[in-house]
């Protein structure tokens, strides 16, 4: 699907493992001056507004974030979830360890109400971890300001502004990325 923009986005200074999908353009967020996680909505919408100019008119984003690894199926699952309805997003279903959450047991990373260990195939919320945006929702988070979001700021927007536009957040068969922040 050459008309997915599909981006790599990692930490800097955190050490990452080697990711050898030639697909993807690594991105990376910086520490700012009042951002020590970085400003991921600027970083997203700098990414998305460069793209705009091409010659390619991206339907979407495919994003991987720097601490979860696919493998070649679950990369040809979401792609193939993906061509099926570009306007949805495509949530994989990724665990989020407790040293992340500083919970007490895992959770996936997508949800309708409440996190837990019941995977939802049609959540309402949801974390970037290995996720397509549709050009309709990253188009509205940008009017909405989503540069100017902070890291805790651009995770829970963008599932609200999902809900209010009505764009369904579904999930990939048979994806099974890993979270490597555990």
């Amino acid at each position: 699907m050459s008309n997915i923009l599909q981006i790599r986005m990692t930490w800097k200074g955190v050490s990452a493992p080697q990711f050898l999908n030639r697909h993807f353009y690594q991105v990376d967020v910086f520490p700012e001056d009042g951002f020590p996680f970085g400003r991921k909505g600027k970083v997203f919408t700098d990414t998305w507004n460069q793209a705009r100019n091409s010659a390619v008119k991206y339907q979407g984003m495919l994003v991987i974030e720097g601490d979860v690894l696919i493998d070649p199926h679950d990369y040809n699952q979401m792609l193939k979830a993906i061509s099926t309805n570009v306007d949805a997003i495509w949530t994989a279903p990724v665990k989020v360890w407790p040293v992340t959450t500083k919970g007490k047991d895992w959770f996936w990373c997508h949800w309708s109400t409440d996190t837990s260990q019941t995977l939802d195939k049609y959540p309402l919320h949801f974390g970037y971890n290995f996720t397509y945006l549709p050009k309709q929702l990253i188009e509205l988070a940008i009017e909405a300001g989503w540069d100017k979001w902070d890291y805790w700021t651009d995770d829970s927007e963008m599932p609200k502004i999902a809900m209010r536009n009505k764009i369904p957040v579904k999930v990939p068969e048979d994806c099974w990325p890993k979270h490597l922040h555990y």
